[in-house]
């Protein structure tokens, strides 16, 4: 499960905590909804109105093929850009938080739903030409 939030929520959000006056303070944002992995993907295919195939590749090859390049790397002094570590974090079963009570608090809601976001991101990577 995700929560996720599209940057100008977010940005809303952020102006409006720091003209309430609110200093100090940590928050976790998100849009209120708990996505599925399943549900990003199905989104974005539709955005993109891209035909797609789910491939399901069991952990213990991908864990070992990570250790070998963690390795590899090591020899050079640097860390590879997907490690084990990132590989926990990328398979944990939960990445949500609860924004319910930030946003009764800000007296507003998150404007935009998962898929108006997925959009508008789409619409701006083709308009600068970094998607067709």
């Amino acid at each position: 499960m995700l929560s996720l939030i599209y940057v100008k929520d977010l940005s809303r959000a952020v102006f409006k905590i720091l003209s309430s006056g609110r200093l100090h303070a940590s928050y976790l944002v998100s849009d209120g909804t708990a996505y599925t992995k399943e549900d990003l993907g199905s989104a974005i295919r539709m955005i993109l109105d891209r035909q797609t195939i789910k491939i399901r590749l069991p952990l213990a090859p991908i864990r070992a093929s990570l250790f070998c390049m963690e390795k590899i790397y090591s020899l050079l002094g640097r860390v590879p850009f997907l490690h084990r570590e990132k590989l926990k974090e990328m398979t944990a079963p939960n990445w949500l938080c609860d924004s319910c009570e930030l946003w009764q608090e800000l007296g507003i809601h998150p404007a935009y739903t998962l898929e108006a976001g997925l959009l508008e991101t789409a619409n701006w990577y083709k308009e600068k030409g970094w998607l067709h």
